[in-house]
């Protein structure tokens, strides 16, 4: 989704829509490599109602979230095909 800017509709705005949908989630990310962008992002986001935090692995991840290891462990596996160039 592709958000474009509107008349009227300033940052202050989006940011308190962006809290009322994010308070209360929880976001996980993975990162064996890129933990300091996984940082920024974790640092970025948090302010607008969600907590993220940063694991090393997905074992340690999905108790935290609640979810099973080896379904999410499928469900990534099928995004990592669909995203990878076809060739």
């Amino acid at each position: 989704m592709r958000l474009l800017p509107q008349p009227g509709i300033s940052e202050r705005v989006v940011a308190a829509v962006l809290a009322r949908r994010l308070t209360g989630t929880k976001h996980a990310i993975i990162a064996s490599r890129g933990w300091e962008l996984a940082r920024v992002f974790e640092v970025q986001v948090d302010p607008q109602g969600p907590t993220t935090i940063v694991f090393n692995y997905l074992e340690g991840a999905c108790p935290w979230l609640g979810i099973d290891a080896g379904a999410a462990a499928g469900i990534i596996d099928e995004v990592r095909r669909e995203l990878r160039p076809a060739g």
